[in-house]
């Protein structure tokens, strides 16, 4: 009997103990990491109403503005947390812009999502997102949603207690739990609600952007490379299918043993050009246009990977009606000492073509 008993605490010592490490009580090895917004497409606002994206405001409105309800969208890069660490503490931490004393009552949800993408212009782009619902652990559920009603913010400049949010742990740990997270990935907080709080943003000062602090401990270190962008070990697909407003990337680790699941980011344009390539140089994706599939001339443009801008870079790069674009890639000259794009038009009598992107 006194085995039984024995064995009985000794199974009960060893549950507590595996709760304890998995939400962080008891350990001492507890890292904190702070991060803040860090470019203008890193917070914006979308209108209610119509979805209208505001990506250089010079500040966030949490959020009514002008008696126009909005959706705020806060990113932030580069968080180097292992996969199934655990989270004991999550906060955004925001600097008043403007005097606002208003009854405020907000939600805050992060972006259900592997890695998120900065904020575009296209219209509904915050609110489109897919967003955390919650999950379970050991018999418990946990929120994916953190109501938040903050007391009147008084005085410009302030950026303590009141100005920051609620604890956040949950929502970081449903996103850092997911398969796809890695090391140095980056995640959105989406923010609703009513009422009014007016908080700086990375526009209207940098260094008052919003601050993402976060405690945490253990998790998979593993094949975590702990890079900016964690994809130094990594190959990356970058395609675009035809009319298409989305980039596509597929990340794809020497040592996974599951099928690569597709990211995408939203851009303000479509193409219609066959070909398109990579240039790991300066992190940017070409790409063509023309008429139609079948009728050029055909036209270049970059798209930033990271932010989704599309700069145009030459106007009837392939000329004619036939001048349409059947496949393009990269390749490094030695001569020149620089990555060249090469062209193949779909011209009855296909020609290749060699154009420098940092030269017109």
């Amino acid at each position: 009997m006194k085995f039984i008993l024995k064995l009985i605490l000794l199974l009960s010592i060893t549950v507590f103990t595996l709760n304890a490490s998995i939400f962080g009580e008891g350990d001492n090895n507890t890292q904190t990491l702070e991060i803040r917004v860090s470019s203008s497409h890193n917070d914006a606002e979308e209108k209610v109403g119509n979805g209208y994206m505001y990506r250089d405001s010079s500040d966030l409105e949490l959020t009514e503005d002008e008696n126009e309800q909005q959706i705020v969208g806060i990113r932030f890069r580069n968080i180097n947390i292992p996969r199934h660490a655990t989270i004991t503490k999550a906060y955004i931490q925001f600097e008043v812009d403007e005097i606002s004393t208003d009854n405020t009552s907000l939600t805050i949800k992060g972006e259900d999502t592997d890695n998120s993408f900065a904020f575009s212009s296209r219209v509904h782009d915050i609110s489109n997102r897919d967003t955390t619902d919650g999950f379970m652990n050991f018999g418990n559920w946990f929120e994916g949603s953190v109501s938040w009603n903050p007391p009147a913010w008084n005085h410009e400049n302030d950026h303590g207690e009141d100005q920051r949010t609620p604890d956040l742990k949950n929502i970081v740990q449903e996103i850092i739990d997911r398969n796809g997270w890695k090391n140095g990935n980056a995640m959105s907080f989406i923010i609703s609600g009513s009422g009014k709080r007016v908080a700086k943003s990375y526009d209207g000062e940098h260094g008052a952007a919003p601050l993402l602090h976060l405690e945490y401990s253990g998790g998979d270190t593993n094949n975590e490379d702990n890079s900016s962008n964690n994809d130094s070990n990594s190959a990356m697909c970058y395609a675009l299918t035809d009319d298409s407003d989305r980039l596509y990337k597929v990340t794809m680790s020497p040592n996974s043993n599951s099928l690569p699941e597709a990211s995408y980011i939203s851009i303000d344009q479509e193409f219609n050009g066959e070909g398109s390539a990579y240039r790991a140089s300066n992190n940017k994706f070409y790409a063509f246009t023309g008429v139609s599939d079948d009728v050029g001339p055909s036209n270049l443009y970059s798209i930033d990977v990271e932010t989704g801008v599309i700069t145009p870079l030459k106007t009837h790069i392939i000329s004619g009606e036939h001048g349409t674009v059947e496949g393009a890639e990269f390749y490094f000259d030695p001569t020149l000492n620089k990555e060249i794009l090469y062209v193949i038009s779909q011209e009855e009598d296909s020609k290749l073509y060699a154009f420098d992107p940092d030269n017109n």
